[in-house]
């Protein structure tokens, strides 16, 4: 069962915070995944440099991350959304996220869940790149905030590791008449 969601205003964009209830199971699911892939190379994306299962599957439709996939269904219930896709990304020394969004539709979210690990947290950018906010590692921890909302992962230090499964979403109107 997720925990109270709360809402967070930088920049005057919202966004949301809230304590899963991550299983030990799904953290070993996506440990697994990336051990067997060893390093999953993507095209046409420019994040090469984590291992990342975006464009190979969906993770959250995994057996093993439905307990995961119900709490954040149940959230996103509040909002009139629906998980479009869904991956896993896999930090390790010195890997990074460069700078990017996930669409131009501010009524949209995009998600992190932070699984497991330590490190520096996600910076995200105000529309004209004047001000900014980390949002520190916290595992278990889901985050909700707009797909247009500018954002990247610095590089990990040598013994830091991040594990995290991203989404983004869909108005639910759209496609659930």
């Amino acid at each position: 069962m997720p925990g109270e969601v709360k809402r967070l205003d930088p920049f005057h964009k919202l966004f949301y915070s809230c304590t899963l209830d991550v299983l030990e199971k799904e953290i070993v699911q996506m440990e697994s995944f990336f051990h067997e892939h060893k390093r999953i190379q993507t095209d046409n994306v420019h994040i090469n440099e984590v291992d990342n299962t975006f464009k190979v599957i969906n993770v959250l439709n995994l057996p093993a991350l439905i307990n995961l996939k119900k709490q954040v269904e149940e959230i996103l219930q509040q909002f009139k959304l629906g998980i479009k896709s869904s991956w896993g990304l896999r930090y390790q020394k010195f890997d990074t996220m460069r700078l990017h969004n996930h669409g131009n539709a501010p009524e949209l979210k995009s998600g992190i869940i932070y699984l497991k690990g330590q490190g520096p947290g996600t910076i995200f950018y105000e529309d004209a790149f004047r001000s900014w906010m980390e949002y520190s590692f916290r595992p278990g921890e889901l985050l909700l905030f707009s797909e247009v909302v500018s954002h990247e992962v610095r590089p990990l230090k040598e013994n830091e590791y991040r594990l995290v499964i991203s989404f983004n979403t869909y108005k639910k109107e759209d496609y659930d008449k």
